[in-house]
């Protein structure tokens, strides 16, 4: 029909999930330095390494 205005109603959509805090980090991360970037994967290396139990009997 000529001259009428058709308006037409949606759902919204539902807001994303929330982002993982680990990926809010990679994001600060990949924007360092390249050196710094290296210190931190270092860092990352010393945290995960395993360490012998200490103080364990035999």
């Amino acid at each position: 029909m000529p001259g009428c205005l058709v308006l037409t109603a949606e759902e919204p959509l539902p807001p994303p999930p929330p982002e993982p805090e680990i990926m809010q980090t990679l994001r600060k991360v990949c924007k360092l330095s390249g050196r710094k970037q290296q210190q931190i994967l270092e860092f990352i290396e010393v945290i995960t390494a395993k360490k012998p139990p200490v103080g364990k009997w035999i």
